[in-house]
């Protein structure tokens, strides 16, 4: 019987996670000649990182305007700003109540000339041609703004710890599989393509200043304007190697990231992200209750997960075959997160104190 009761849990997992993933969808191609942009790149001590995107944007040959906002940094994040072109604004000190990132925003777009505002983060990197692609395909769309979930690459061990992050946070979007639904598609943190009459309608950064994960929260703030918002997956489009500096900014990046909670993501997709995921914790019990049975069942999440990795990013083959190992590291810092937030205890992050209820201080 309780065999049973396990092999029951295991279908409805699997069907959760394909209804959360099932046929995710690339970025549609669009030629043209796009209308001028501005992008904002927020940047603060990423000297190593926003070299790749200044080259990535240069080589779009697409008539742009730069905007690099820098956050007091402390390395020369500046200076190679400048000399590749971009235009620099130093950023103000850092009012009471905002986060870094959302008072970086808010000034680009403050001094942007444009209409159309493209956000980056500085760790992203453009392919060739898709900045045209993204900008032709944004005119078409009418009270909308748009965001790509960037192509994850990983190049270290660390780094592949992130993958159920990464699931989940794709997952959370509504925009990947059969529960899609466009009036709950949420945003991604790392891009936002919106032109500056919508940005203000949806109040800007100011309407989200003290959110860590602002792109959530904004997406509310723009629907409740009248803009719609889409979300696409970035593969071939737009990268980003989120943890080149180790362990340490990848356990401080995903404990900043569960401060903020799932209250913002769709009941819907939250319940079957924690049917999914509840269910593959249980697979190992199979395994011992029914070797062989626990064995099909543990291919079958093997090859599900093989193929969401796919979609979003550059996992090894052994991140999803031993998958129990990053899926548990995923529930270390998540119960970690909970233990911290319940004790009031703050995090760092880029050099910052930032508290639970994240306010940047």
């Amino acid at each position: 019987m309780i065999i049973a009761v396990f092999v029951l849990l295991a279908a409805l997992g699997w069907v959760a996670g394909a209804l959360l993933m099932f046929k995710p969808r690339g970025f549609p191609l669009a030629e043209g000649n796009p209308s001028l942009v501005s992008i904002v790149i927020p940047a603060r001590n990423e000297e190593k990182t926003l070299p790749k995107l200044l080259q990535s944007l240069k080589l779009s040959q697409v008539e742009s305007e730069i905007i690099v906002v820098d956050d007091h940094s402390t390395d020369q994040t500046a200076a190679l700003a400048l000399r590749l072109g971009a235009r620099v604004i130093t950023s103000e000190p850092l009012p009471a109540g905002w986060t870094g990132k959302n008072w970086s925003c808010a000034q680009g777009a403050r001094y942007a000339k444009n209409n159309t505002l493209l956000f980056l983060d500085a760790d992203t990197v453009m392919s060739p041609g898709a900045l045209n692609h993204i900008l032709n395909y944004f005119e078409t769309q009418r009270d909308t703004a748009l965001s790509l979930f960037p192509y994850q690459l990983t190049e270290t061990w660390h780094e592949q710890l992130s993958a159920f992050f990464l699931l989940v946070m794709a997952m959370s979007t509504g925009a990947f599989g059969l529960l899609k639904n466009p009036s709950t598609v949420l945003l991604v943190g790392q891009s936002l393509v919106i032109r500056k009459t919508d940005y203000l309608k949806g109040g800007g950064h100011e309407s989200v200043k003290s959110k860590i994960l602002e792109n959530l929260y904004f997406t509310r703030k723009l629907r409740q304007a009248g803009v719609k918002t889409q979300t696409w997956l970035g593969k071939n489009v737009l990268s980003v190697r989120m943890f080149s500096d180790g362990l340490g900014q990848l356990l401080e990046s995903w404990s900043k990231a569960f401060q903020t909670g799932p209250q913002e993501v769709p009941p819907v997709s939250m319940i079957a992200i924690v049917l999914w995921l509840s269910t593959l914790s249980s697979t190992l019990t199979l395994v011992i209750l029914d070797p062989w049975l626990g064995i099909l069942t543990y291919g079958i999440f093997f090859i599900q997960i093989y193929f969401m990795l796919r979609a979003i990013g550059r996992f090894s083959l052994a991140t999803s075959i031993f998958f129990p190992i990053p899926l548990l590291f995923y529930f270390f810092i998540f119960f970690r997160s909970l233990v911290r937030g319940r004790q009031h205890r703050s995090i760092q992050w880029r050099g910052r104190e930032l508290p639970p209820s994240g306010e940047d201080t």
